[in-house]
């Protein structure tokens, strides 16, 4: 205690917790809704994460993402939100990340003297008053935490929830953070005592995957802890678009409706083949909805290269061939195509070299038509390239324009053909 006139205390290793005394705190911190006021400056905590936790006949499973915001810029995508205090105890963070931090690694360091100075581990009910009593000197004094504590002593497995109001409850399951709700709705369905390690793994997988699906300021990596009665294992990191493309496969072995089937056709546009994380996304979106859809006929209404217009040959050539790997690489079903903009360019931007190039790679034969008639189970398809009609009389649009007047006599005869009823058309 600092008293008028008087020189400082000497501070220890001890005295972390009396280093801001909240006598001069509070003479110019003021408490406001969601944050705190520093003369007329107000803070806003606008914070996002996910994290949990659950007990079940095997032990606690502890899961937490890895992505850390501030407000909507996200600054890291591997932020370490499960801290190991020691082997038997963790600790999970949501909130501010200093104060966090700043407060788990003073919780970390006297849960060690209490074992060296008792000979035996701290319990996790005791580890936990002792943060809560700790917090607790600074409620109402802007601090931002919301954290969990678990592990295994002589009791059991045992859980707690601690905040930075010095709250501190004891439950079976938790979810802390902006995307708490979406974890619950999960966990909750899915929670009971008897699940076994894989069952509990894949329940905690699946409420940080859902939480992150949901909610912007989590998302990254999914991290998963078990805690057992010889100490904690890392069960692994899971990144949460893997977590997607799985959970929507297997969402999609029960999405199949037995009963007489109608032919179905899927449309994609606007691929845009470019960077590698983007193209890998595109394929196991492609890959989920073959699986789940099983459509007949696939449409791809154009873009399918980024920067086709810019592209060398080898580049161009090298653009067809990933597209084939990703989209192609199916016995069934059918892919169809079209022209885009950015495959070879605007109107005016457009080169005969560049257009004969695309076609050969992506239609087969430099001499495919810009207009393209195609008939499946009665149903009558026409693609069209619209670069193709800017009604400028050269050679693309003349081509395009001819072609389209052969499908229009075509149809006509057609009509005219089933007026008189006959059998067939040239």
């Amino acid at each position: 205690m600092l008293l008028s006139g008087s020189a400082p205390a000497k501070i220890t290793h001890l005295d972390e917790t009396n280093l801001y005394m909240p006598r001069y705190a509070g003479d110019f911190l003021k408490p406001i809704e969601n944050g705190v006021q520093c003369d007329n400056v107000k803070i806003h905590f606008a914070h996002g994460t996910t994290t949990l936790a659950f007990k079940y006949q095997g032990g606690i499973i502890v899961a937490a993402d890895s992505r850390a915001s501030m407000g909507s810029y996200m600054a890291s995508s591997t932020m370490k939100k499960i801290i190991e205090i020691n082997k038997y105890l963790l600790g999970t963070i949501a909130g501010g990340a200093a104060d966090c931090q700043f407060w788990q690694k003073v919780l970390t360091k006297h849960c060690a003297l209490f074992e060296l100075r008792n000979k035996e581990r701290i319990s996790v009910a005791a580890a936990s008053k002792l943060l809560a009593n700790m917090i607790y000197n600074y409620k109402g004094m802007g601090l931002s935490m919301g954290m969990m504590i678990a592990g295994y002593d002589k009791t059991g497995p045992s859980l707690y929830y601690v905040d930075d109001s010095g709250s501190r409850l004891s439950g079976p399951c938790f979810s802390i953070g902006s995307g708490s709700t979406y974890a619950y709705g999960v966990m909750d369905s899915g929670h009971k005592h008897d699940l076994t390690d894989e069952e509990a793994y894949e329940l905690g997988r699946r409420s940080i995957y859902h939480a992150t699906y949901r909610d912007a300021a989590s998302g990254g990596f999914a991290n998963l802890y078990h805690m057992k009665e010889d100490g904690y294992i890392f069960i692994g990191q899971y990144d949460v678009r893997i977590l997607s493309h799985s959970l929507a496969l297997f969402r999609g072995v029960f999405a199949f409706i037995q009963g007489p089937r109608l032919p179905t056709f899927s449309l994609r546009s606007l691929l845009h083949l470019w960077f590698y994380n983007r193209e890998w996304q595109m394929e196991r979106a492609f890959h989920t909805a073959m699986f789940i859809h099983n459509p007949d006929v696939v449409f791809i209404l154009g873009d399918l290269i980024d920067e086709g217009q810019f592209a060398s040959v080898v580049e161009f050539e090298q653009y067809a061939m990933r597209f084939k790997r990703i989209f192609l690489s199916y016995k069934h079903p059918v892919v169809k195509l079209v022209t885009g903009n950015h495959d070879i360019g605007f109107h005016d931007r457009i080169t005969k070299a560049r257009d004969r190039l695309f076609r050969n790679l992506f239609y087969g034969t430099p001499n495919a038509s810009a207009v393209r008639l195609w008939s499946r189970n009665g149903v009558h398809f026409i693609f069209l390239n619209s670069m193709t009609f800017e009604g400028d009389d050269c050679n693309l649009c003349f081509e395009s324009e001819s072609s389209l007047l052969v499908i229009k006599r075509h149809f006509d005869c057609l009509q005219d053909a089933l007026a008189s009823q006959k059998s067939h058309c040239n």
